[in-house]
């Protein structure tokens, strides 16, 4: 009989403890909550810390490509984002641009391209909207670091 108590309350605690990981391990899906608010409204980043720095840092999580812009490859990337929703250009950490339409542009000298209407952010201290062609805004070939973001 003692036996068969000791079983029991053996396997009651085996049982509970087997529940007690399935809760504390739930699926959890990880979201990028500023990048997917820009994407969807780009004003949305003036509520964040530190907006730009943030979309860098969550942006991989749901971005589909990451290429390094420069002079020499920026048509191609051009190119491939017509077959994306939406590609998001960084300028190190002071600019951010959504272009929507890649077809609705303007040729630029300096990147020897037709750069497509943008629109966006420069920190200045604050964040200051600007809407305009994408080299307007990402400013001429040089070496800062520019990367594109391509979103279904």
């Amino acid at each position: 009989m003692r036996k068969q108590i000791i079983v029991v309350l053996i396997s009651v605690l085996f049982l509970s403890c087997k529940k007690e990981k399935k809760v504390e391990a739930p699926t959890i899906e990880v979201k990028s909550t500023v990048v997917s608010n820009f994407l969807k409204n780009i004003n949305s980043l003036k509520e964040v810390k530190k907006p730009i720095t943030q979309f860098q840092d969550e942006v991989m999580r749901i971005a589909a490509k990451k290429e390094d812009i420069t002079k020499d490859n920026i048509n191609e990337i051009l190119k491939t984002a017509e077959n994306y929703t939406s590609l998001v250009i960084v300028v190190s950490n002071h600019t951010i641009v959504k272009i929507n339409d890649v077809k609705n542009c303007k040729t630029s000298g300096s990147w020897a391209a037709c750069m497509p209407y943008a629109k966006g952010f420069i920190k200045k201290g604050q964040l200051v909207y600007k809407e305009d062609y994408c080299n307007n805004i990402i400013g001429r070939p040089d070496s800062q670091k520019r990367t594109a973001y391509f979103f279904n």
